[in-house]
Parts: structure tokens; C-alpha cells; sequence
């Protein structure tokens, strides 16, 4: 799945080397912890599959962070 989402990024972070830093399975289910996780990451992708094995996502183009405003470039 990686390789086709790569395809479909913006050209300077095609080849960038992914690396997971929040998942479910491995840090739990709070935001808080998805937040601190995600925190200094920059440039990121999220990738979510529902309970009916739908996959969905989007791209960030800066961290994530607890913000009351909408904050980021519009990538």
C-alpha cells in the first residue's frame, strides 16, 4: 500500500524514508498518546482500515498537534 500512497505525495517527500510512529496495535488507543507520538514527526501520512477492512488516510503537511485553529499549508 505504501508505494501507492507515495505515488500520490507531493514529488519532495515521495522518497522519504517512512517510518511508523503511532499504531493502534502497539501505543494504544488514546489521542493523547497518538499527539505526543506524532508530535515532531513533520510531514506525515495517516492510514486508517474500519471494521468493514476499508482503508482510508490523508496526508499532513506539518506534525500533528492539540490546536483549538485550523494550522498547517493547505498541502
Amino acid at each position: 500500500h505504501m508505494r501507492r500512497i507515495c505515488a500520490c505525495l507531493p514529488s519532495i517527500l515521495k522518497y522519504r524514508n517512512w517510518e511508523l510512529a503511532f499504531s493502534n496495535y502497539a501505543h494504544g488507543s488514546s489521542i493523547n498518546t497518538f499527539y505526543r507520538q506524532c508530535e515532531s514527526t513533520g510531514p506525515n501520512v495517516i492510514i486508517m482500515q474500519d471494521n468493514s477492512n476499508h482503508i482510508f488516510g490523508g496526508f499532513a503537511s506539518e506534525s500533528w498537534k492539540q490546536h483549538k485553529l485550523f494550522y498547517g499549508n493547505g498541502d
